[in-house]
Formats: C-alpha cells, sequence, structure tokens
C-alpha cells in the first residue's frame, strides 16, 4: 500500500484565546506541498465544550459540531475539499492519510472525540477506506522505528480476570472468549498467552517481554485485555496480582516500565474502558495511558476512550486484525475496523495514537519486484560459491541490538548540548564533529568507545556474565560469539562461512574476524589509509608482498578505522570529506587488490543505510567511478538494506523506487529490501538448495 494523500492538521494553542491551525498536504502526482497556517490571537479557531457537552450522547451531532468548529475558517474548509478532490480524481481514488497533531499547548483538545469527526454539512468523515485517521503524536524517545519482517511477527496476549471485582462494579471478564477472538484475529502470528488466573501481572507481562527482547526475537504486539478505569486525570489498569487479586495500576508505572524496554512492541492494543480518557477541560486528558505509551516511544497505541461495550469489542478486534494481517498498516485497518462498527453507538471510541509516519508495522522482504526474488538471490549465490562475490559491510551488523549511530549521535547531542539544526542531530558525524571542535580530536573517539561499551553492557549484563570487566572489542568478541551460537542466520556467520577471498568493512568492531577465526579461517586485517597521518601503519602487502586473498586466508580490509586504534576511525564529517578528497585523488591509497574485487566481482553490501554520509562517502569515492568499467555490467551488485524509517518516512514505497532508480543510473544496484538477517535468510536457503560445487578463487 503506497499511493495516497498524505495530510496533516496541527493544532496549538494560544493561551486563553483559542487556538491556531495548520494544514499541509502532499499530492503524489505533484511536486508542490500545500501548506495553510491560520489563526491568529485575533481570529483564532475555538471549540465550544458546552455544545459538545450538550450533544455529547449523540455521535452523529457531536461529530457534526466538532466539524463546523475546526472547519470554521473557510480557508481551511476549502483546503480540505481541495485535498479530497485530489484524492478522488483518478480512475481509482487515493485514501486520505489524515494525521491530527496536537501541540501539547493544546493538550486539553486530545479530550475531544476526534473519531466522531464530520464534515460541517454532517457528512461522515471517518467512517471507512476514504481516511485513514489517527493521531499523530511526538515523542523524545532516541530508539528509531523498524518495521520488521512478516514472518517474524509475534504477539503477547495478556488477559486480567481479577477475583472479587464485583464489589466494584466491574463485570467479570470472558477470559476464555477474549482469549478465542485474539487467537482468531492474530492467527498468522506466533501468540504467547498469559490469561490463567494469576497470570496478566505488570511483572509476568514485562519479564515475557524483555525475555523475548533478549532472545533476540521481540514481541511486536502487546495485546492487553483488562478493566480500565480513569478517575481524577488518572488513568488505571486493573491487572492481577499471583494469587489473582486485583492490582490497580496506574498508568504512570505501566508506561514507565514499558519505557525501560530496550525493546518495546510496535503496537500495543488496549482493550480497557477508559483507557485512553475521557471529557475533561484540563491537561489531565493527556495523563491517560494511550497518550502516555505513545510519548514514551511505544510506535502505535490503541485505547478506548470511554466504556466500550464488549459487543463492539467483539466485531472491532477481528476486523482490525484481518485487515492489519493483508499489508500491515495500522491506519487502514484501524480505518476498515471503525467501519465495520459504524452502526454501532460507541463507534467513535477505539483511538489509533501513532508515531508513524507510513503507518506500517511489517513488511515483507525482497526486491521490490518480487519476480527479481528467485532470479538475484541465485545470481549472488552462484558468484559467492564462486568466490566471486566482495561483501562490503556496514556498520549495523554490529549495531543492530543497540539501535544505530543515530541514537548515539541523539544521545551526544542532548548531553553535549548541540546547538545546530535539529535534523543534524541524528547523524554522527554532525555531533562527533562539533564535539572535536568544541574539546578535541580525541574526544569523540574515546566517547564513541565507552558509549558503545556501555550500551552493550547494559543490553547484554542478564545474558552474558562479568561484562562489566571488558574493554569493548572483548565485549564484541563474546557477544559475537553468543550471537552466532544462537543464531543460524546471523550476517557474520553466514557470510563468514563463503568461501571468499575479501572482505571489505565500514564497520570498526573485530566480529568479522572473529567470525572468520570461528569458521576455521585466517583472516589477515588490512587498515585503509585514507589520510597521511596512517601512511605509517604497517601493512600485509609490505610484510608478505606475495600475499594473495583466499577463501582460507581471506583480506579483512577496514575503510573507516577500527577500535583498537582509535585514531584511524573516520568519524567526523571532516574525516568523511578527508577521505572522499583524498581517496578519488590517490587511489593508490586503497590496495590494486581490493580496487580489482570492486571492479570485478559481484558487489553485496549488507548493513548500511543508504541515506548515511558513510554509505555516501563509500558509494562517491569507490562505486561511482567504476560504473562506466565493462567489468562491472557483468555482476549483480545487491544492497542488503533495511527498510527506510517509519517514525521519518511518508511513503516508504515510494523512497524505495527513487532510490533504485537513482542507483540503477550510477551502478545499477539492486535493494533487497529488509534487515541484513532476512537477506542472510533468503541466502542461506538458495545455499543449501543450489549445493553445487564450490571453485576457490584467489587474486
Amino acid at each position: 500500500m503506497d499511493e495516497l494523500l498524505d495530510l496533516e492538521l496541527s493544532l496549538r494553542g494560544l493561551g486563553n484565546t483559542g487556538y491556531a491551525v495548520t494544514l499541509s498536504f502532499s499530492d503524489p502526482d505533484s511536486d508542490t506541498d500545500v501548506r495553510l497556517e491560520r489563526g491568529t490571537s485575533e481570529h483564532p479557531i475555538r471549540f465550544d465544550l458546552d455544545r459538545l457537552r450538550e450533544v455529547a450522547a449523540d455521535p452523529a451531532a457531536y461529530g457534526t459540531a466538532l466539524g463546523a468548529m475546526l472547519f470554521s475558517d473557510s480557508e481551511i474548509l476549502a483546503q480540505f475539499t481541495a485535498a479530497r478532490a485530489i484524492a478522488r480524481r483518478g480512475r481509482r481514488p487515493l485514501p486520505i492519510r489524515f494525521r491530527l497533531f496536537i501541540a501539547p499547548s493544546a493538550a486539553e483538545l486530545h479530550a475531544l472525540r476526534w473519531e466522531t469527526l464530520r464534515m460541517p454539512d454532517g457528512e461522515p468523515l471517518l467512517m471507512g477506506e476514504e481516511v485513514y485517521f489517527s493521531r499523530y503524536l511526538t515523542s523524545n524517545d532516541v530508539q528509531p522505528i523498524r518495521a520488521r519482517s512478516r514472518g517474524a511477527l509475534r504477539a503477547l496476549i495478556a488477559i486480567a480476570n481479577p477475583a472479587g471485582i464485583e464489589r466494584f462494579g466491574l463485570a467479570p471478564v470472558d477470559v476464555a472468549g477474549e482469549l478465542a477472538r485474539a487467537r482468531a484475529g492474530f492467527g498468522a502470528f506466533e501468540l504467547v498467552e498469559l490469561a490463567e488466573p494469576g497470570a496478566a501481572t505488570l511483572e509476568q507481562i514485562i519479564a515475557a517481554l524483555r525475555a523475548a527482547a533478549r532472545e533476540g526475537r521481540p514481541f511486536d504486539i502487546l495485546y492487553l485485555v483488562a478493566h480500565g478505569s480513569y478517575v481524577e486525570g488518572n488513568t488505571y489498569l486493573w491487572l492481577v496480582k499471583p494469587d489473582n487479586a486485583f492490582d490497580r495500576v496506574d498508568g504512570a508505572s505501566f508506561t514507565q516500565r514499558l519505557r525501560e524496554l530496550t525493546d518495546r512492541p510496535r503496537l500495543v492494543m488496549l482493550i480497557a474502558c477508559q483507557s485512553a480518557g475521557g471529557m475533561t477541560t484540563d491537561h489531565g486528558a493527556l495523563s491517560a495511558l494511550g497518550p502516555r505509551l505513545a510519548e514514551a516511544g511505544v510506535p502505535a497505541v490503541i485505547a478506548m476512550q470511554g466504556n466500550v461495550s464488549m459487543r463492539l469489542i467483539e466485531r472491532f478486534v477481528p476486523a482490525f486484525c484481518q485487515e492489519l494481517q493483508h499489508d500491515g498498516v495500522i491506519d487502514a485497518a484501524m480505518a476498515i475496523a471503525r467501519g465495520a462498527v459504524r452502526d454501532m453507538p460507541d463507534h467513535w471510541m477505539p483511538v489509533l495514537y501513532s508515531r508513524l509516519k507510513s503507518g506500517r508495522i511489517w513488511y515483507v522482504p525482497g526486491f521490490a519486484d518480487e519476480r527479481d526474488n528467485v532470479e538475484k538471490i541465485e545470481a549472488i549465490a552462484g558468484y559467492i560459491g564462486d568466490g566471486l562475490c566482495t561483501p562490503i559491510i556496514g556498520p549495523q551488523l554490529a549495531e543492530t541490538r543497540l539501535g544505530t549511530s543515530r541514537m548515539i549521535a541523539r544521545m551526544w547531542a542532548e548531553r553535549y548540548r548541540y546547538p545546530m539544526e535539529s535534523y543534524e542531530r541524528e547523524q554522527l558525524a554532525y555531533v562527533a564533529q562539533f564535539l572535536s571542535i568544541k574539546h578535541d580530536y580525541r574526544f569523540p573517539r574515546r566517547s564513541l568507545i565507552e558509549t558503545l561499551r556501555q550500551l552493550l553492557i547494559e543490553e547484554y549484563h542478564d545474558v552474558l556474565p562479568d561484562l562489566d570487566r571488558l574493554d569493548l572489542l572483548e565485549l564484541y568478541r563474546t557477544i559475537g560469539r553468543h550471537e552466532r551460537a544462537r543464531d543460524p542466520f546471523d550476517p557474520y556467520r553466514v557470510l563468514a562461512a563463503q568461501p571468499l577471498p575479501i572482505y571489505i568493512t565500514a564497520n570498526a568492531s573485530n566480529m568479522l574476524n572473529e567470525a572468520l577465526i570461528e569458521a576455521g579461517k585466517q583472516p589477515v586485517i588490512e587498515l585503509c589509509r585514507w589520510n597521511e597521518d596512517l601512511d605509517r601503519l604497517p601493512s600485509i602487502f609490505e610484510r608478505e608482498p606475495d600475499y594473495r586473498p583466499s577463501a582460507e586466508r581471506p583480506l579483512v580490509f577496514h575503510l573507516f578505522g577500527s577500535f583498537d586504534q582509535p585514531e584511524t576511525l573516520a568519524l567526523t564529517e571532516d574525516d568523511y570529506f578527508d577521505f572522499l578528497i583524498n581517496i578519488t585523488g590517490e587511489r593508490e591509497r586503497i590496495p590494486a587488490i581490493v580496487r580489482d574485487a570492486l571492479a570485478d566481482s559481484a558487489l553485496l553490501f549488507l548493513g548500511f543505510e543508504l541515506e548515511d554520509i558513510g554509505f555516501r562517502t563509500l558509494f562517491h569515492s569507490l562505486i561511482k567511478p567504476l560504473r562506466g568499467a565493462s567489468r562491472r555490467r557483468r555482476y549483480v551488485q545487491i544492497a542488503g538494506q533495511l527498510m527506510p524509517r517509519e517514525d521519518q518516512v511518508l511513503q516508504p514505497d515510494r523512497a524505495i523506487r527513487y532510490l533504485e532508480a537513482y542507483f540503477h543510473d550510477t551502478a545499477a544496484i539492486s535493494i533487497f529490501w529488509g534487515s541484513p538477517r532476512d537477506f542472510c535468510v533468503a541466502l542461506a536457503a538458495q545455499l543449501a538448495e543450489s549445493d553445487r560445487p564450490r571453485r576457490r578463487r584467489g587474486f
């Protein structure tokens, strides 16, 4: 699901006078974006809360009144109407992705029933497939949001039915019925259930989420069925204690426990009454559990904004789950499920809070054109079997469990008060450049090594003992051994097992070297002399002039330095500029054997973010200059790459097509959309299927 019209409407407070509105949308068939800002202190948008209370019992009247207030400015109404006309103009109407952003200065507006919204003339707006609506929230969470492969999706089902809650006026939860609905809805997912009496405790829910993440198989969905209550601005969940007595857990505590997890669910579904708050005129509505979880870093939350009936849940949940399994787009599934219950008086109660630009929770790994999957994987497997493939390894193969360099950049930007533009705060090279100027050349290098060391210890301390006494390279050695033993498709394990003579790495760790040793090989390490200060480093080609890389004694060529020699790291923006200038101007800084491999073998890029400065530097200094070489055209070039980030990219499929067209014009790189592990699973299957004799080749 790709072609749609993206529309965002934001509301911000103007003190006691009212609200300002910003409407923006992009036409898929035009490069022009429409942006309209309306509402000033003299002419603000106002919401008549007394009028909304008067019609609260009638969802249609409420939605019409709310629409009349929101679109009271004629220009906003005209542009919104124009956006709908654009979406409807083709033979096949495009859906509108309608994200409502409520700024912190207007937090009280979260209490309004936006899901009832209608046009001022009473026309229903959010009842079917025309509009995918969500309340869009930002977060200070530094972890990037990645979609996951559909085949790997897992859901944790937790159902709480405490004993003795009848005395509080709460009805028993139909555990068997709720469990049956969850199983039917998530039939294609791997399920873990906490539904026995005393099982759905806060501790057991958190422990299950943490254990799954430690195993490298985190839960994508937390589906929680429990009673909820909203009292004096606070949200509570009625969970259980081990003896199945009730445990009334406040929303702040529940949110904090999820916030502390390294790998949180992609979607939390709260099938609990009042879990999204109720009608209020103060800031207390934002303390309700749904918005809290979204702001704490959960990418998407579905919650209830009132005393939802079990009849609605019985119809809404299966419709939502069935649609979600089609293409993994949460807001689309939400729209269709809401349309399925449009005849019910509480149809407006399910609310979607989201941080996802594209709304997507999963993807199907492979090439953009599914017909290319078998052919291209088959081709690269053949080159590997013949020793005619050169892997070029990116930093994400070592960072997958820690987030990426973007996370470290944001941590540093906050810690050291990075003063530049917000978009630069996720670029490690920019923040490291700032630190090298503010302190000295060595400071960001020492800080990177220590930051990575602490992150690794925090991530693995419950799995591996005595990590705090190890330095960074010893940590990578220990953790790499653990990951390769745990996962047969660990990318380092898969790559190291192949009969390849040369590996090029932009990763400063020793994980590739250790994997090769574990595979029974004798790797030779060589560092790129990307500036004059590194010319003094010893070289295998000086020690052994006759050395030729082979499958038994492969060359591991570090492009951007190694952690065991921090001065060799290309880290700052200036470093990458120096690399580009020096390597482009003095080609001999790259050994002839490596240059030959780049020109005369299939290239396999694995573990890069294509927009990062490291990949762009590599591409423009080493790959793009070879585009006219006749030898280069003999081979398939593949980038095994993660999907575009779901919290930043509006339309991932269009971004994929753009990048593929860009690389086709320069180096004819085909992009496999999925994680490095996804690619290794497909590659290993093809290698096992072909199982042909391998001709080992040296350079």
